[in-house]
């Protein structure tokens, strides 16, 4: 009954091992996501960099029709 247990815990960790050592390589797919994902997260600051620029266009826009109107 050990031979068994000590056989199935070595083979366990072998197993481990083995998982362990082939999650560390990066697939062509992997990369391919990552490479997504960046692109993903460039767009996005960009973007939101954008809605900044229009936001402070549109308040300074605001703030120049109010003064023109107070004058009138």
């Amino acid at each position: 009954m050990k031979y068994l247990s000590r056989s199935t815990m070595t083979i366990a960790a072998l197993l481990s091992l083995f998982i362990l050592a082939g999650c560390e390589k990066q697939g062509p797919a992997e990369r391919a996501g990552e490479a997504i994902d960046d692109t993903a997260r460039e767009a996005r600051d960009q973007m939101e960099d954008a809605r900044d620029e229009l936001q402070e266009r549109r308040q300074d826009a605001q703030e120049c029709i109010e003064t023109e109107f107070n004058e009138c």
